[in-house]
């Protein structure tokens, strides 16, 4: 896009001008989000306008509380060739946003060409982002600011002790609602925010020229962030290779998980335990990973951690002096915490399941075969909290086991195989009536009442079973069985 041609200043609209309102030509047109939100085809619209009325940018005035990321994307491609940019919320004495026409004392560039070009020595030399905001800002003679997503690095160049004070004070969601800022994308990813300090007074202050050197500087963020992706995503690919090789037991050297391990800051000097956080329901779903992560380092800062099918497995090497997890109870305790604060989030809610203590890293593949079975458990039994610590599971910890041996399948395959086979057969419901009988404790009214149904229609179905299966339900031993099989198939088809 250009940035040698200067803007002839802003034009605030309430609705798409004529085709021959020519008066729009090299002006920001400027519209409230709240008329966006109300009709987002409006915006459509306006932008399908520019081709007629050449007016130079779009501003987006934040009269209402609304994310940036619904109203606008800076694109660079055929369907939009101009600026597009949210501007803060202000006011002048009627009301009604007031703009000023380009100052002419701020400095000129007659070299810069639209070919970011401004940019071009720091993207083939030093490819520090930082050294474009400090670039940017000497040239728009603001204070400039970009938060890094992917990093959490927060690069300031500043004279105003009071913009960077604010901008690490506040959390990112008020920097976006306070200052004027542009996200930087990556394949349809938000990878950063370009955060601009506002002009003083009761105005908007920006020409074309100031637009395009903007623009040119995300396009040069943006290709240095790229590079910085695929670093991350190299450094992702190990990380999650190291700890799927000692979940799955592929490594046999204490040496070789040294050597892996110190990339990335890792020590497994101490016991190690697995814990798995995942989704409530096992169905597909996502969890916001950085905020798991951050969650969890509070508690465990030094933690190692890999993304496995639909989960995040963390492995736990506290210090040896750690309070919180001298004891199974105190362990349990910070893991109730440590869920606490997840589903306390917006993002959903999560079931957190964990293995045993192991004294050496290498035996840690014992550990996530407890966590996995933990976590079946939980979400078969809807167990306290969404919460399943291994070692305070008790009985449930049989039933985990039994599952995976051939005894028992048999052993259910005995109890249970008429009646699945006569449910089948006629299509009815008696294996989830004997389920409810057992967890009623084998009493018909609660059952009839559970299950919705009348007295009568509960004792012959009671009946009915006791028939099928051949056997006396009111014996205690056929009971235990009964109870025993009906929980150890519900296991086998999760």
């Amino acid at each position: 896009m250009p940035v040698d041609v200067q803007t002839a200043g802003a034009v605030y609209i309430e609705s798409i001008p004529a085709e021959g309102a020519t008066f729009l030509s090299r002006q920001i047109v400027v519209v409230k989000a709240s008329a966006i939100k109300k009709d987002p085809g409006f915006f459509e619209e306006l932008k399908a306008s520019q081709r007629y009325l050449g007016y130079s940018a779009i501003g987006i005035l934040r009269d209402i509380e609304i994310e940036t990321s619904d109203i606008i994307s800076l694109q660079y491609g055929k369907e939009n060739t101009f600026p597009i940019l949210v501007l803060p919320p202000v006011t002048g004495r009627s009301g009604d946003p007031e703009f000023k026409p380009f100052d002419s004392q701020k400095q000129d560039f007659p070299e810069l060409s639209g070919d970011f070009g401004e940019f071009a020595d720091i993207i083939f030399g030093d490819r520090k982002i930082s050294s474009v905001v400090e670039r940017l800002s000497r040239i728009l003679l603001h204070d400039v600011a970009y938060k890094d997503i992917l990093s959490k690095d927060l690069h300031i160049s500043s004279s105003s002790d009071e913009f960077s004070e604010n901008l690490k004070l506040y959390p990112l969601k008020e920097i976006l609602r306070f200052f004027p800022s542009c996200s930087i994308m990556h394949s349809k990813r938000k990878i950063g925010h370009l955060v601009v300090s506002p002009d003083k007074g009761n105005f908007i202050n920006i020409s074309l020229r100031e637009l395009g050197i903007i623009a040119n500087a995300m396009i040069a963020i943006r290709l240095l962030a790229e590079r910085q992706l695929q670093y991350f995503e190299l450094e992702k690919k190990y990380r999650d290779q190291l700890v799927k090789d000692l979940l799955y037991n592929r490594v046999h050297s204490r040496e070789e998980v040294e050597n892996r391990a110190q990339s990335f800051g890792w020590s497994f000097e101490n016991r190690v335990v697995v814990m798995i956080i995942s989704p409530e329901t096992s169905e597909k779903s996502l969890l916001d990973t950085s905020i798991v992560k951050s969650r969890v380092k509070v508690f465990f800062p030094y933690v190692a951690y890999a993304e496995v099918r639909n989960s995040i497995v963390f492995l736990i090497s506290p210090a040896q002096n750690d309070d919180r997890v001298k004891d199974n109870e105190s362990f349990y305790e910070t893991v109730l915490q440590i869920a606490d604060e997840l589903n306390s989030d917006s993002s959903g809610k999560v079931s957190i399941a964990a293995g045993g203590f192991r004294d050496g890293i290498l035996k840690v593949h014992e550990s996530y075969l407890e966590a996995q079975r933990a976590l079946k458990v939980l979400r078969m039994y809807s167990l306290e909290n969404n919460v399943a610590i291994w070692d305070r599971l008790g009985s449930y910890k049989l039933l985990s086991t039994l599952d995976i041996y051939r005894e028992a399948s048999t052993f259910c395959e005995k109890q249970l195989g008429p009646l699945v086979k006569y449910d089948k057969e006629h299509n009815s419901d008696l294996l989830a009536t004997l389920y409810a009988l057992e967890k009623n404790n084998w009493n018909l009214s609660s059952t009839s009442s559970e299950i919705n149904v009348h007295y009568n229609t509960m004792k012959y179905r009671y009946k009915n079973i006791a028939d099928i299966l051949s056997i006396d339900l009111e014996d205690s031993e056929n009971r235990f069985n009964l109870a025993l099989s009906l929980r150890l198939y519900k296991m086998s088809r999760s």
